[in-house]
């Protein structure tokens, strides 16, 4: 069938036109600087008019059509770092504009925020939903470290790429595996639901993305939801409590329990916020058993998803250590999106160091039904650890495992930090996202000139290198502390109900 026309113009090119009309108003609506200007605007996306009037709209779309034009909007809007920075970064109130509009268009009904009541009843009844075996944090360990006379838990795992994390079973009061939650079927939620329900839990912990997140919230009845914040975005649904939000995002940023926007100058909404530390696993990274700086070898390792590396200006000051020092060589594992590793080498061959720069594979970080991390890749990450003298955290967006791994194996991570302070609100940064926890001051910086002659004095300089080492392994001692992240939600719990009390 032909290509419908208007007026002798193909709908193809009129569409491809009407998109570049977009980007370029787009591009000059994210140069006005007024707080004004965003204040009203941000208004406009939060209001429930606009999104009724938008999902109507979308209503008289195919659905094929519609999910495009979502599609579209999350990446040309929500993550694309409109209006004012890099790709990747969230912009929070288009992401909860777009998650009022799915459910509007999908036909959901409006879920008020619950009447909760905070219990005080001794143990405190805890429930944990995520995909275990794919996560990161909550080891079998971390589980071990909750203290029994204060909390009971429950963990509901999802099935991730066909595992369980079935090593948990035996450290928490109640395990359940479910099928992986999809909206074509229904039914997985509200089977999660009812066990969540039936658990009789005050308070349940949150580690999914939406969808399906809302979907199960909408049949929760717990009276506190936590999200635990894997990003820098948030769970945006009116039954979360509070969000535990590790990872702030140049312009967004916690004070006073809010979120604030420094591009409009003004509190994000109501959403309450700990600004707590995200729990990671030790990985069996012990770091007696890594060697100091005189027995190193002058070798630069970075691992982690690849798109994060292959950032022309980390690779700049990479790329640049490489061409002071022909000694030194550059290694990278991690996974390919199908663009990454391409530009890193082509990059590489364009500064004439492509002989000195290694790609050596994929790895997982995640452990087997036994509890344990087996995986040769991972085993690969760990014999350069122990070799390398410097592991540099990219920019503008960093990593978070990996630097607790450097930590944990005593390797120097530099790292290029966000600003938050008032000359820094609206402006465009180095650095997109900050994972507080994280933060060494001896190995933090805040422009590029400043990160490659830190990298430099890593790679040279033993006193240099040793004091960031003792640094970063008080912190990796920190957040990977099983008991800590418990008494973190704890006083958290406090401060909720302390509001909740403040309210009634």
């Amino acid at each position: 069938m032909p290509v419908r026309e208007l007026r002798g113009t193909p709908l193809t090119t009129r569409s491809g036109a009407a998109q570049a009309v977009v980007r370029a108003v787009g591009r000059r609506v994210g140069r006005i600087e007024d707080p004004r200007f965003w204040r009203l605007a941000y208004r406009a996306l939060d209001s429930r008019l606009v999104v009724r009037l938008a999902a109507a709209v979308l209503r008289r779309l195919p659905p094929a059509r519609q999910d495009h034009l979502l599609r579209r909007f999350a990446s040309a809007v929500v993550f694309s770092g409109w209006p004012r920075q890099g790709p990747g970064w969230t912009n929070l109130h288009a992401s909860r504009f777009l998650t009022r509009l799915r459910r509007e268009v999908a036909g959901a009904r409006p879920v008020a925020r619950r009447a909760a009541v905070g219990r005080t009843r001794a143990p405190l009844r805890v429930g944990c939903v995520a995909q275990f075996s794919g996560l990161l944090t909550f080891t079998k360990e971390h589980f071990e470290a909750a203290p029994d006379d204060e909390l009971e838990l429950s963990v509901f795992d999802i099935e991730y790429q066909g595992h369980f994390a079935s090593y948990l079973g035996s450290v928490c009061s109640q395990y359940t595996q479910f099928a992986p939650l999809t909206l074509a079927e229904p039914g997985s939620i509200e089977a999660l639901a009812a066990a969540v329900n039936a658990a009789d839990l005050d308070v349940l912990v949150v580690l999914l993305r939406d969808p399906p997140a809302g979907e199960l919230l909408d049949l929760v009845e717990t009276p506190c939801i936590v999200e635990m914040c894997a990003s820098s975005d948030l769970l945006h649904h009116p039954r979360v409590g509070f969000h535990v939000y590790p990872q702030p995002e140049a312009d967004y940023f916690v004070r006073g329990r809010r979120l604030f926007c420094a591009t409009s100058h003004s509190e994000y909404g109501p959403e309450a916020v700990w600004p707590g530390f995200f729990l990671y696993d030790t990985r069996g990274l012990e770091p007696a058993s890594f060697l100091g700086f005189a027995e190193r070898d002058p070798l630069v390792f970075v691992h982690g998803s690849l798109y994060k590396a292959a950032s022309p200006p980390f690779l700049g000051v990479l790329f640049g250590l490489l061409e002071r020092d022909r000694d030194l060589e550059l290694v990278f594992m991690g996974h390919d999106n199908g663009r990454a590793l391409d530009l890193i080498r082509s990059a590489a061959g364009a500064r004439g160091v492509a002989g000195r720069v290694t790609y050596d594979g994929l790895f997982s970080p995640v452990r087997g039904p036994d509890g344990r991390v087996s995986d040769p890749g991972w085993l690969r990450v760990e014999s350069y650890l122990r070799r390398a003298r410097l592991a540099p955290d990219p920019w503008p967006m960093g990593g978070a495992a990996s630097r607790v791994e450097a930590y944990r194996s005593r390797v120097p991570s530099v790292h290029l930090a966000v600003r938050f302070d008032p000359a820094a609100w609206g402006r465009r940064q180095h650095a997109i996202a900050e994972v507080e926890a994280l933060a060494v001051p001896e190995a933090t910086v805040t422009t590029p000139d400043d990160y490659l002659a830190l990298c430099e004095r890593c790679l040279y300089d033993p006193t240099t290198a040793e004091s960031i080492v003792r640094a970063q392994l008080e912190v990796a001692e920190r957040v990977t502390d099983g008991a800590r992240y418990w008494r973190q939600l704890l006083d958290a719990y406090e401060w909720w109900r302390s509001g909740l009390r403040a309210t009634q």
